[in-house]
């Protein structure tokens, strides 16, 4: 009886022993079934961390590229802004002198009627087209109510026109040039006969001023593009502010050059009966037949390609050897 008491316990300690070392068989399973899960999580994640590291980066990158770019675009603009407000005082300077050119046209027309001077003549003497000073306009409105000047004062005043003329050694006006090109003058061109000659002698000087406004606004786009370049790249300031005095001298020039386009059309066109309807036709001929338009086209080439060669050069092209073509054209025309 005691035998099979000891049997029994031992049995079912047994037993229970096994079912302990099962249970715990099955958690050490269930247990390791969650480690490689929670290692498979953490790895998924670690990726996950790499990925999104990757692209904070990028992103990083990116904001730093957009804002050099922001930088160099408020550059830009400043450099634009500032050739603008040039641009627009430019033009306001322009309106206010063609405003004033129209009202002297007016004016012209008005004393035209009355025919009591001969007003080609009288503009052709006061007119000074090369040389101004600060407190000369070379608008000044025409006193109808002047006296005419005497005989020694006009001498006087053709003397002077002579001897500015003689000081243009660069430009020597064929007015005999012009007649053949124009061919011959059909009547009621002109309201005197002897205008024909002030006639060409004005429209070659138009021609040749028309040609050197056209390099000249070549040669302030390539100013500017420079000016707009050195901004950029943060060049010294002593190069930027030469630059920009060139601009403004170019400017400068530029308006008095307009100044002598437009006064040179207003004696034409008082010369012209039709009032200066055919104007534009004969100045054609004159291009045409010198070439004008050639020559500053290929020079408008050379300026831009020493530009590239050569950008550390303020002045690129001299303006002497423009100047010395168109003169050549016309003196060998």
């Amino acid at each position: 009886m005691n035998v099979l008491i000891s049997y029994n316990r031992i049995y079912f300690d047994f037993r229970f022993i096994q079912q302990e070392v099962q249970n715990l068989l099955h958690e050490l399973e269930r247990r390791d079934n969650e480690c490689r899960r929670l290692n498979t999580q953490a790895i998924n994640s670690g990726q996950q961390l790499e990925i999104t590291s990757d692209k904070l980066q990028t992103v990083e990158n990116k904001s730093l590229i957009q804002a050099k770019e922001i930088k160099d675009l408020q550059e830009r603009l400043t450099v634009s802004e500032e050739l603008l407000q040039r641009k627009t005082s430019l033009l306001h300077q322009a309106c206010e002198k063609q405003c004033k050119l129209e009202q002297e046209l007016a004016f012209y027309k008005i004393d035209l009627k009355f025919d009591r001077l001969d007003f080609s003549k009288h503009l052709n003497q006061k007119s000074n087209l090369k040389q101004r000073t600060i407190n000369d306009s070379p608008f000044t409105t025409i006193k109808f109510n002047n006296n005419i000047e005497d005989e020694d004062d006009i001498k006087l005043t053709m003397i002077d026109e002579q001897q500015q003329q003689g000081s243009m050694s660069t430009i020597q006006w064929q007015t005999a040039e012009v007649k053949r090109i124009l061919g011959s003058t059909p009547d009621g061109k002109f309201l005197r006969a002897e205008d024909e000659t002030i006639y060409n002698e004005k429209l070659l000087q138009l021609a040749f001023n028309m040609s050197e406004l056209t390099f000249l606004q070549a040669k302030q786009q390539t100013i500017e593009d420079r000016l707009q370049i050195a901004t950029q790249k943060k060049e010294s300031h002593a190069v930027i502010e030469h630059l920009s005095d060139d601009l403004n001298n170019l400017q400068t020039e530029m308006m008095n050059k307009i100044s002598d386009v437009q006064e040179l059309k207003l004696v034409l066109s008082g010369l012209r009966a039709d009032e200066g309807h055919g104007l534009s036709t004969d100045l054609e001929q004159v291009n045409i037949e010198l070439k004008l338009d050639e020559i500053v086209r290929q020079h408008v080439i050379k300026l831009k390609q020493q530009s590239i060669i050569q950008p550390q050069e303020y002045d690129v092209v001299n303006e002497s050897t423009f100047e010395q073509a168109l003169t050549e054209a016309i003196s060998l025309s």
